[in-house]
Order: structure tokens, then sequence, then C-alpha cells
């Protein structure tokens, strides 16, 4: 869904930078703060998108890539009572820098695989399972890369729709 997202906001940037008339002259003199204004609501809400979309993906990414290390370890040999016991993840913080940095930008800080333990989130799932995730949360995948792409392609894209939009400033 998230190609999805970044097709038609591809194709209205397109439309808007083939257009003979961009922005429309019935904007009136100050159409350009109108494109202006219209091109970084599009973006906003594309990124929004974007942003939920590729995040679950890369969660997505951190949990198969977890469950498959564990099973690989369930071949070579059975687990313990100990890793089958459930447990709950230490607590950990996300700075509201790193939040707000990955809004923009795509942080690899900013996914917590599992949530911390608490009174409304008690430990569920199998202590492997959930070392195997904080690990694998440690590694990273490719999943934080495509999505940097994504997103860098999505930021070139509106910067050369601003540029476009009030080019008649500069003219």
């Amino acid at each position: 869904m998230a190609f999805t997202g970044l097709t038609l906001f591809t194709g209205a940037a397109s439309a808007a930078l083939v257009a003979d008339k961009w922005p429309p002259i019935a904007w009136g003199d100050y159409g350009w703060a109108w494109a202006f204004l219209a091109v970084t609501a599009l973006w906003l809400s594309v990124l929004v998108y974007l942003r939920f979309q590729l995040r679950r993906r890369r969660l997505a990414a951190l949990r198969v890539a977890g469950c498959e290390h564990v099973l690989a370890g369930w071949i070579v040999s059975s687990p313990s009572p100990e890793q089958l016991t459930p447990k709950g993840r230490a607590h950990k913080e996300v700075s509201c820098f790193v939040k707000c940095a990955d809004f923009f930008w795509p942080q690899k800080k900013a996914l917590l695989v599992i949530k911390p333990e608490s009174e409304d989130n008690p430990p569920l799932y199998p202590a492997v399972l959930v070392d195997a995730w904080v690990a694998q949360e440690e590694r990273g995948t490719d999943a934080l890369t495509h999505e940097r792409l994504i997103i860098f392609a999505g930021w070139v894209l509106y910067a050369v729709l601003v540029m476009y939009s009030v080019r008649t400033l500069v003219i």
C-alpha cells in the first residue's frame, strides 16, 4: 500500500509539472502561495500515510526475522522450559527528539519491536521470542533501507514541485 501512496503522489506531482498553467491562473496573484500550500498539504498527508504503512512493514520484517531465528534454533535443539516461560520486554524509552526526527526521516531507534512490560501489557510471549525480537531490533533489517529510499524519493519530488510552484517569484 505504501507503493500505491507514493505512486499517487508521483502522479499528482507529475500532472502539476506537465500542466500548461501551474499554478492555475484562477488562483490569482497569490497562486504561488496557494500552490505551495496545496503541495505541502498533499505531501504531508501522503507522508503520514507512507509513514504508517512503512513502519508497519518494518515492524513485520523485524518480527518475522526474529521468529525465523527462533525456529532455526529449534530445528537444531528443542526449546528449554526457561525459553518458553512468558517474558516481558525491559523498559526502554524512545526520546522525543528521535520520535520527531522519525516523522521526517525514518530512525532505527524509533520503532520498538515489542512494547515494554507494564500493567496494561503483561508478559505474554515466550522469553526466547522476546529475546530474538529485541536482538533483531538491534541488528535491523533491509526494511529500514527501503523505507528511507521511498521517503527520500517523496521528499525530492516535494522539493521539485515546490520549486516549480514558486518559480514565478524568481522569474
